[in-house]
């Protein structure tokens, strides 16, 4: 607020020098347009026109400060959080897309085809087992029954 006051004083410094300059020649302006005022009315004219501008930028450098400030607030108002706390956050996530991927309907379709190709297998592992093992007790039989033979 200090810098606005202060960027406002030097306007109006700068402004009453260009005036006294008679860069802006307001007064002459003033009295054109305003001939049955004395010099005194025209001057007060102008520093109340100085004033409102002065007041109306004043306003306007207030409002823009507050809005700084009022993103600040906001951006100060978040929750910081540990290593800890964040990786716990990524992990609880993780999870719950792990948990809707593995929910999903195409998911279940993919694994129903894979458990279906698993029992595949072991069905024929199953039978490939049977038969060696049938095969095994031939060859037992056959040899016990030849050493009975003997």
């Amino acid at each position: 607020m200090k810098q606005a006051i202060i960027t406002l004083a030097l306007a109006g410094v700068l402004f009453f020098q260009l005036q006294y300059f008679e860069i802006i020649d307001i007064l002459d302006y003033t009295k054109n347009s305003l001939q049955y005022l004395k010099k005194s009315q025209s001057f007060l004219l102008i520093l109340q026109a100085s004033l409102i501008l002065v007041l109306i930028s004043i306003l306007i450098l207030y409002i823009l400060q507050r809005n700084i400030q009022n993103k600040k607030v906001i951006y100060n108002c978040a929750p910081k959080k540990s290593r800890s706390e964040y990786e716990n956050e990524v992990k609880r996530e993780t999870r719950k897309s792990v948990d809707a991927l593995i929910n999903s309907d195409e998911y279940k379709q993919h694994r129903k085809l894979f458990k279906t190709s698993d029992d595949f297998i072991s069905q024929r592992e199953m039978t490939e087992l049977d038969e060696l093992s049938d095969s095994l007790t031939e060859s037992d039989n056959e040899v016990e029954s030849g050493e009975n033979n003997q």
